[in-house]
């Protein structure tokens, strides 16, 4: 049994995770401060990050917003409005029911999470990357890849 818990909670981290890491979206700016907003919508607070100036406004607003609604999906577990919100490139990687047994394995493993924090490290046109937290740290995301499709945000680090 524990082997079949570390199991599905390594395959529910990779899923969360997807490949942040090595996917990002980087693009020359203008240093400015980044912005971390807490989990309940308090005032924000600037830190130390590197933005181009182009992260300010309602675009940043949304791609917070869409990084909120997008977290809840994922820990509800939604798949139907979670995988709404893949970018086009990842829908076409993972289909929608393989996608909501990752994210039931995700709840199974973890519980349902909330957000903490989340901070928009970079915007530029149709990018973005940004970087968030959880309660449990494990779960935590630097960097985040997400594409403006449409006029929404997408996940896009797959």
């Amino acid at each position: 049994m524990r082997i079949r818990i570390a199991v599905v909670s390594v395959a529910a981290l990779v899923a969360l995770a997807g490949c942040s890491s090595s996917h990002h979206h980087d693009d020359a700016g203008t240093a400015t401060p980044a912005t971390a907003v807490s989990s309940s919508g308090s005032t924000p607070t600037a830190i130390s990050r590197a933005t181009p100036s182009g992260a300010a406004g309602a675009g940043k607003d949304e791609l917070v917003a869409a990084v909120r609604t997008y977290s809840t999906a994922y820990f509800a577990p939604d798949a139907d409005k979670g995988y709404a919100m893949l970018s086009e490139r990842c829908q076409a990687k993972t289909d929608k029911h393989t996608y909501g047994q990752e994210l039931q394995q995700s709840v199974t493993a973890y519980g349902h999470q909330k957000l903490k924090t989340v901070t928009v490290d970079r915007l530029s046109g149709t990018l973005g990357t940004v970087t968030y937290t959880y309660d449990n740290s494990l779960l935590d995301q630097d960097g985040q890849a997400w594409a403006l499709e449409n006029g929404a945000w997408r996940y896009d680090a797959c």
